[in-house]
């Protein structure tokens, strides 16, 4: 087996794993966490999700820009 197969191999257990930890984390969570606490935490990460994608939006008009300003 070579090195391609073998990290192949290794990065899907990873995956694997991840997914098994996060299919028994979530539903713990929502067991254990009350609802209020976690309407709080998704509005939380719906803002830092919003924000990031209008950063994404504005860097990628500013490399527009830069780019049409070089060549311009």
């Amino acid at each position: 087996m070579d090195l391609i197969q073998k990290t192949a191999i290794k990065e899907t257990a990873k995956t694997c794993a991840g997914l098994a930890a996060i299919g028994i984390a979530v539903p713990t969570i929502i067991h254990l966490v009350p609802l209020e606490i976690l309407g709080g935490i998704f509005g939380i990460a719906a803002l830092v999700f919003a924000t990031k994608m209008i950063y994404d939006i504005k860097l990628a008009q500013a490399k527009v820009d830069a780019e049409f300003n070089k060549n311009g």
